[in-house]
């Protein structure tokens, strides 16, 4: 039953973030909008699932420009700090990668994980 019920809240969570997306909602808005639908995930939680989402869709949506609009190469930028993954650092130690490859950690396009602050760029092939 357990298992239900979290496949169920993935489910609603997803169409929930999906209609926020679709109504242009701030980060904010999701974030509140999740809060709201459920009560488990309160303050800082909620936040987080509304900002990593809205990242979610701004890379793959980011990532499907550039390919409509001919590039054939991306970068993974990170802030270059102390709080960035080992993984995202590995992402940008690659440079300049083919559009449709995947980085080292085995994403496409931002973000890497929960909270990742990771950016990915086109690069000119010029």
């Amino acid at each position: 039953l357990k298992s239900m019920t979290d496949k169920t809240s993935v489910e609603e969570l997803r169409g929930l973030i999906t209609e926020s997306f679709n109504n242009h909602d701030t980060v904010t808005q999701l974030q509140r909008s999740i809060t709201e639908k459920f009560n488990q995930y309160q303050g800082y939680r909620s936040e987080r699932i509304a900002r990593t989402e809205a990242a979610n869709a701004y890379g793959r949506s980011s990532l499907e420009y550039y390919k409509e609009a001919g590039l054939k190469l991306k970068q993974w930028y990170t802030m270059n700090d102390d709080l960035v993954a080992p993984e995202c650092m590995g992402n940008q130690d690659q440079g300049a990668i083919d559009i449709n490859e995947s980085f080292s950690s085995g994403v496409m396009n931002e973000p890497n994980h929960v909270n990742c602050r990771c950016s990915v760029v086109p690069v000119s092939s010029d």
